[in-house]
């Protein structure tokens, strides 16, 4: 049995937790099931380090990066040319062809709170729904057994050519205007 239907059977009959467990029963091919070493970190550090990844300065080189590294998938996802340019210079999110905000976010492949770090190489942009159904598979085997070596959880598909993981993995639809992840959060009692 996989830690997949292992947390299943512990958490699916929450009612809360159905369309997060409908979710992973659809997982698109772009991302796989892996598991990552969970090496606790500090809150004080993680704060730390979430300010320092949210400094505007860092979120324009990241938008730079990644529109340099990866135009083909981002065109590839729906993002136009001209918002392509915008991600080079001057270093911003793109929008939809309508000017809306899309549903994109950085996400660290290994997580900050369990010894991720902000370099460019443990970063993806994915659809937040993603980034977000990623948080909570994790934080729920953690509250539940924190003293776990190892969280099941998911990352781009690694890419053999370049030995390592998709930047931007390729998904059905591509980037959408934002969204609300209603229904997939799960509070602890």
């Amino acid at each position: 049995m996989d830690t997949i239907q292992q947390i299943e059977i512990q958490f699916g009959q929450d009612p809360k937790l159905k369309s997060f467990f409908e979710f992973a029963a659809k997982l698109p091919p772009a991302f796989e099931w892996t598991k990552v070493t969970a090496k606790k970190t500090s809150p004080k550090t993680v704060k730390r380090l979430r300010k320092k990844f949210g400094q505007p300065s860092k979120t324009r080189t990241r938008y730079r990066y990644f529109a340099e590294k990866y135009g083909d998938e981002l065109l590839e996802m729906g993002v136009s040319f001209y918002q392509l340019d915008r991600m080079l210079d001057p270093g911003i999110r793109p929008k939809s062809i309508r000017g809306e905000t899309l549903d994109i976010s950085f996400d660290h492949m290994h997580s900050l709170f369990l010894g991720g770090n902000n370099d460019l190489d443990n970063l993806c942009l994915v659809p937040n729904i993603y980034n977000h159904f990623k948080n909570v598979l994790e934080k729920l085997q953690y509250r539940e057994s924190p003293r776990l070596t190892e969280i099941l959880t998911i990352m781009p598909v690694y890419h053999t050519e370049t030995r390592r993981r998709w930047g931007v993995p390729l998904i059905k639809g591509g980037f959408q205007e934002r969204i609300s992840n209603k229904g997939m959060t799960y509070e602890s009692h």
